[in-house]
């Protein structure tokens, strides 16, 4: 992504809860745009490689919804098409982003993925623990093998 423009935007109601912080990205797209992936800022693990798969299954099958799927629990990122973005702007605010997709179960794309890391996000203390054990762990192994 170097050399892409990027835009912070804050959220001044994110104590509203994670669809709000979702409502306020997109505000901040353009009008025109075919897509918008949204990744939780938890979730160390979620490799460039997961994010162009997703990308690459989005663009290559023909749902409007892309999420990953590791053992048949769906995680994040999740990406979905633009013709959603007024609708997910008006409705789902007690389940967030998780009623769109039992709304339009049809135009759901499960991407099963073999690393659980579309499931790991950091919401305690032990979570960082245990994803600074697998940082670790994964910089041995590359360090055994160069």
């Amino acid at each position: 992504m170097s050399g892409r423009p990027a835009r912070v935007v804050s959220n001044p109601d994110y104590r509203t809860g994670m669809l709000s912080s979702v409502r306020c990205g997109l505000r901040a797209l353009p009008p025109r745009c075919e897509a918008v992936l949204v990744a939780l800022g938890d979730q160390p693990g979620i490799s460039p490689e997961l994010v162009n798969q997703m990308i690459h299954s989005f663009n290559r099958v023909d749902k409007g919804i892309v999420v990953p799927c590791f053992r048949g629990k769906r995680g994040h990122p999740i990406v979905f098409s633009e013709r959603f973005r007024n609708e997910i702007m008006t409705q789902y605010d007690n389940v967030g982003l998780r009623g769109l997709l039992q709304a339009h179960p049809e135009d759901v794309f499960e991407l099963n993925v073999l690393a659980p890391a579309a499931l790991s996000d950091m919401d305690y203390p032990e979570d960082y623990r245990r994803e600074l054990s697998l940082l670790e762990n994964s910089n041995r192994a590359k360090h055994k093998h160069a």
